[in-house]
């Protein structure tokens, strides 16, 4: 077999896999069970992210708590649910028709010895965002010694 033989059948494959691991997480995405199991391969998959699923499947979902810590910060969300819309996923868009968040709690570890005002580095996606209908009931900021 010839070089330009075995990178198409390699491709193939890729192929074969990719598509496999999409209808994969679909499958899992359309049942409640299947989308607690998502969370928590999440959660192992990154450490710094934990997903505790209350309810419903991927496209309608409930969330006790969706956390990320990194460095310095901590996300966390409480009480959150969403309705998606799949079709726009066509266009490369996630699109929320719903998103309900009951409580963001943002906490910026102690500064480095730096007095400048806070700046974050912007956050890439790779899909863009879309929300029809949002609720935030309350959030809080704080970034040591003082408050955002």
């Amino acid at each position: 077999m010839s070089a330009r033989g075995i990178s198409l059948a390699l491709l193939r494959v890729l192929l074969w896999g990719l598509t496999a691991a999409l209808v994969l997480a679909l499958g899992l995405g359309a049942t409640a069970r299947g989308t607690a199991l998502l969370a928590r391969t999440l959660s192992l998959v990154e450490p710094r992210l934990v997903i505790e699923h209350r309810e419903g499947n991927l496209l309608e979902a409930g969330f006790e708590r969706i956390t990320w810590r990194d460095a310095g910060l901590a996300v966390e969300l409480s009480d959150v649910a969403w309705t998606l819309a799949p079709r726009c996923l066509l266009t490369d868009v996630l699109c929320f028709e719903q998103l309900a968040i009951a409580t963001l709690d943002i906490d910026i570890g102690p500064a480095s010895g730096r007095s400048s005002p806070l700046a974050l580095a912007p956050v890439m996606l790779p899909l863009q965002l879309s929300v029809a209908h949002g609720t935030l009931a309350t959030s809080t900021c704080a970034a040591a010694p003082r408050r955002c």
